[in-house]
């Protein structure tokens, strides 16, 4: 997600964090409203402020009925929460990513991730996670697999949502994997494009068919600047230089093998700018936990200040560590962590965010 972000930003883009959508601005006329502009709020400081549009996109996930606010009603959407689980356990396949499905037809997917497996099936139409979402992806699992991984062999899970869109032939809902943009003909509203559908791993590609929407919409630019086919995301590098670029790192002696090598499948290119802040500074180099498994050290979560937009410990800790992932830092863990960042973020900031443990959000 950060580096799907950076992407945006080096091609000219603003990105707010910690910013909610308060509620959508229209025109009024006759017989249509315009959506003109959108009022955020900054949920640190409580600030709020309008930003006009030529075109609002809407893309709140399964929230996107609400996100229109008065409009949502009359909008023509649709729209139920789709939620699928993904259970991180001990490594259970190969290098490779393998998708299958059961004797009943459920997708299965195991995916290799940091010496663990990531195992996944398909989505439900519930509200709630529980410890069923586990339960249902292990027996799935258990169905394809010669190994059954059981309850005690979860190292942690990782919930998603998505929007289920209404069929409108059969009534019935369902996540949809292609796209869907709607520019809500027939409801007398203009100037918001809704976007549904699609999956996080065809998320550039629905991206760049918004954008061309736009640009037909709008017709500010003659065409996309960019083609997501070939150019790759922010500091992305195929696994030869990445491998390249970990033997150079340790070839320095600013950084182990291991860290070298963790760096680079986090960072891609952008490694060697974290490596950077450890020559500047070697106590940076030390690893913020004692736990083997988490290898992240003090340098990144420099990093993640000064180049990745982070503002809390929270921030810092869950949201942009590799180790929030592996299960919720530590005390020990989350103290050195707050002694990094918090001359960064100032003190007044940092206090104001005590670290929680509740929460845990991939990269």
């Amino acid at each position: 997600m950060l580096a799907v972000a950076r992407s945006a930003v080096d091609l000219g883009a603003d990105v707010l964090t910690h910013a909610s959508l308060t509620r959508v601005v229209t025109e009024p006329g006759p017989v249509t409203d315009t959506v003109c502009a959108v009022e955020i709020t900054d949920r640190l400081s409580g600030a709020a402020y309008v930003t006009a549009a030529d075109v609002v996109v809407n893309a709140a996930g399964s929230s996107v009925r609400d996100a229109l606010g008065d409009l949502g009603p009359r909008s023509g959407l649709a729209v139920r929460r789709a939620r699928s689980v993904h259970v991180l356990t001990h490594a259970v396949g190969g290098r490779d990513t393998v998708i299958t499905r059961t004797r009943s037809g459920e997708p299965v997917a195991v995916s290799p991730w940091r010496g663990m497996s990531v195992v996944a099936s398909g989505d439900v139409l519930e509200d709630l996670p529980s410890t069923a979402d586990v339960d249902r992806v292990l027996d799935a699992a258990a169905d394809v697999m010669r190994h059954t991984v059981t309850a005690d062999e979860v190292i942690g899970t990782m919930f998603g949502e998505r929007p289920a869109l209404e069929d409108r032939i059969d009534g019935t809902y369902r996540s949809a994997d292609r796209v869907r943009l709607d520019w809500h003909d027939g409801s007398h509203i203009t100037g918001v494009l809704t976007v549904t559908g699609g999956t996080w791993t065809s998320a550039r590609a629905s991206g760049a068919t918004v954008a061309d929407a736009l640009l037909r919409a709008t017709r500010i630019h003659p065409a996309r600047r960019f083609d997501s086919r070939v150019e790759p995301l922010h500091a992305a590098l195929a696994e030869a230089d990445r491998s390249r670029l970990a033997t150079d790192l340790l070839a320095t002696g600013v950084v182990d093998g291991p860290t070298a090598d963790h760096l680079t499948r986090l960072y891609g290119s952008d490694a060697a700018a974290v490596a950077d802040l450890v020559r500047a500074d070697p106590r940076l180099g030390r690893r913020l936990s004692s736990d083997p498994a988490r290898g992240d050290i003090a340098a990144q979560a420099v990093f993640a200040v000064t180049h990745e937009a982070a503002q809390t410990v929270d921030d810092v800790a869950l949201r942009r560590l590799s180790g929030g992932v592996l299960g919720a830092p530590g005390h020990d863990e989350l103290i050195a962590i707050a002694a990094v960042v918090e001359p960064l973020l100032g003190r007044a900031s940092a206090a104001g965010d005590a670290p929680t443990t509740s929460t845990s959000d991939s990269r």
